[in-house]
């Protein structure tokens, strides 16, 4: 800190001097105590502002450093929204669309009197081939689904006379679609008997009533990593 000596007259302030560190300072000669006073003012005033000036420096570095991180987080945790968004949305399309094949397998193999009850392999029951276009949004997927069945000839009591399961996968899978690699699973129970008992879906000339009830039994989906 600066100390200042100064004589003083009646006539006011005629001359000082300010220790200050390494010798003497001699005050500026005045012939008023308000220049003095004045000229010290001036010397705090130009160190006072030159340690805020600073001060301000380092909180204004301090700000745009956190904004910057502020930013930086925003900005990875949307680009990583975007990719899940993205992957779920490709992984849902798939689901649907074996949904959807799933469905139409179900509605052919209703009305008609095949059981997929040869051999041990399931075999393709899509109507009209053995893939399906499904659009989901601006994809469409190339599906199949493939059918396994039991036949319950003439059963007491009257009760469900075919039981079959269908498999759906995308044709990009190896033929024919498993339930290892099946995306949707179902098993369907379908009644052929009329209200009397009458059995009238025997082949493809007598299907009178193939399909009179039906019951899903199960119905699986498996995730898939898209």
């Amino acid at each position: 800190m600066t100390r200042v000596f100064a004589t003083r007259a009646s006539a006011g302030c005629t001359r000082g001097r300010s220790a200050v560190r390494g010798g003497v300072e001699p005050l500026p000669k005045t012939t008023e105590c308000s220049g003095l006073v004045a000229w010290h003012r001036q010397r705090l005033g130009l160190s006072t502002a030159k340690s805020e000036s600073g001060a301000i420096l380092i909180l204004a570095l301090v700000f745009i450093l956190v904004i910057a991180i502020s930013v930086l987080g925003l900005l990875t945790f949307g680009g990583n929204g975007l990719k899940n968004a993205a992957g779920l949305q490709g992984q849902r399309g798939i689901e649907f669309a074996a949904e959807g094949a799933t469905n139409a397998a179900i509605q052919s193999v209703r009305y008609s009197f095949n059981a997929y009850n040869v051999g041990s392999t399931p075999t393709d029951c899509l109507p009209g081939g053995t893939t399906m276009p499904i659009p989901e949004g601006s994809v469409s997927y190339q599906m199949e689904v493939d059918c396994a069945g039991t036949l319950n000839v003439a059963p007491t009591p009257v009760q469900y006379t075919r039981v079959v399961t269908f498999y759906a996968c995308q044709t990009i899978q190896v033929l024919p679609c498993t339930q290892n690699d099946a995306i949707v699973t179902a098993t369907v129970n379908f009644q052929d008997l009329s209200a009397t008992g009458v059995d009238a879906c025997y082949d493809l000339l007598d299907t009178g009533t193939c399909g009179e009830g039906m019951v899903i039994s199960s119905w699986n989906v498996r995730y898939i990593d898209s």
